[in-house]
């Protein structure tokens, strides 16, 4: 290789922190999909009536509270801060190989994502949104950082008077039609039929009835109108990440004072939109004619999101996480790893061994936190030996179309020496 070739991250020049926050985000993902790996997908909510009381949707309403879409706009934020890290790289020699690198990895993303679909089975992926979204960003990486900010702002109040425009034209055509409407509340719980249709082949054990199911499931909503919106949602946050990440919000430069606060404004006014979108869902009796909250929906996902960012930082620069915060930056170090570990163990486990449908939202939390702790030793035993996860040494080696390092250096004890601690 050449002198203008563009190379992998070197270990010495990551940002920790970043690895540690993608490790958290990588955690709330599974807890939001895990649900729908180990239940119907057909099924959006619990089991009708809807009641406080009934566990399942306690655990939904806490999900609707603080995880849901927060931590994938918190994975998202935190792609969009890698394309700056990849491109800036490029940009210390100029070296052209950066735009190659870039779309290279858009495409492996895609991949990716189609395969954790068909082959891993779980059609909810999203490798394969994020791939078709970095192909837009790579135009605006030279943007100021302020500048990036106020255009992923604009292009989310669009993206967000769109679902709440949709929603209302659909909300009104049923509000016009008495028969659609009670259609569309009776079409909150699923029929006899499609579940056990569903069951038939999710429960059947048979990989490729589960596989062919699983394409479908996830080509379905590939081709749908809506993956379009999902793309300029995801393209408008990863923007913001390229953004905060210029501006030092993400790489923890700026001061303590400055993260609480924005810990405790993200939180706080993230989790009273989520209040009121969720009260406004129970008080109509999740009435299909409610449209509201989709004007609020990406707001209120997006500011716990930096909530969350905010109250990790801060507790980061006190040194305050010890061993989670250590758990968390060695899983965040294996994140596509990870990501797409958390695909294959719950393949084993739903249809493998057939627990498909036989746990109720509690159980199937339990099942994620006993995932989280497996992956956490997994990744600190993997890095002891080797310098990144099996995932991302394979993608790396064809984005950046090398062989990177994979094993550690032996060295003998007389010349280990302590590594020294992040600034913070």
């Amino acid at each position: 290789m050449t002198g203008r070739t563009i190379n992998p991250t070197a270990e010495t020049e990551r940002f920790q922190v970043l690895d540690l926050l993608r490790g958290f985000a990588l955690c709330g993902i599974l807890l939001a999909n895990i649900v729908a790996m180990g239940q119907p997908w057909s099924r959006a909510y619990p089991a009708f009536p809807a009641q406080l009381t009934n566990p399942d949707w306690a655990a939904w309403t806490l999900q609707a509270l603080f995880v849901e879409g927060s931590m994938r706009a918190l994975f998202t934020l935190l792609f969009g801060a890698g394309v700056v890290l990849l491109t800036a790289w490029g940009a210390r020699a100029d070296r052209p190989g950066t735009a190659d690198v870039h779309f290279r990895r858009a495409m492996l993303l895609m991949a990716l994502g189609i395969g954790n679909a068909v082959v891993l089975l779980w059609p909810g992926d999203i490798l394969y949104i994020y791939g078709v979204a970095a192909v837009f960003l790579f135009v605006f990486r030279k943007l100021d950082g302020r500048v990036l900010v106020a255009l992923s702002a604009m292009l989310i109040a669009v993206f967000s008077l769109a679902d709440a425009f949709t929603d209302w034209r659909a909300a009104v055509a049923l509000s016009a039609d008495p028969a659609a409407h009670a259609a569309a509340i009776t079409a909150l719980t699923p029929s006899a039929e499609a579940l056990n249709a569903e069951a038939a082949v999710r429960g059947s054990g048979s990989y490729p009835a589960i596989a062919l199911w699983s394409a479908g499931a996830f080509t379905d909503w590939a081709l749908a109108k809506g993956a379009v919106l999902s793309v300029g949602r995801t393209v408008a946050f990863m923007m913001l990440g390229m953004g905060l990440f210029k501006l030092g919000v993400m790489t923890g430069a700026r001061s303590m004072r400055f993260y609480l606060r924005l810990a405790v404004l993200g939180v706080a006014g993230g989790l009273a939109i989520n209040v009121w979108e969720t009260a406004t869902l129970w008080r109509s009796g999740f009435d299909p004619a409610v449209w509201t909250p989709a004007l609020t929906g990406e707001v209120g996902r997006l500011m716990l999101a930096l909530g969350y960012l905010g109250a990790i930082m801060a507790a980061w620069k006190a040194n305050a996480l010890g061993l989670i915060g250590t758990g968390l930056e060695r899983m965040g170090r294996m994140a596509m790893t990870n990501y797409l570990g958390q695909s294959l163990i719950c393949a084993v486990l739903f249809y493998g061994f057939g627990l498909y449908d036989r746990l109720g939202w509690w159980p199937l939390w339990g099942l994620a936190a006993a995932v989280w702790v497996g992956q956490a030793l997994f990744s600190a035993a993997w890095l002891r030996l080797f310098r990144m996860g099996p995932a991302e040494w394979a993608f790396r080696a064809v984005a950046y179309w090398t062989v990177p390092p994979l094993f550690r250096p032996r060295r003998p004890r007389s010349d280990a020496v302590a590594e020294p601690a992040p600034s913070r």
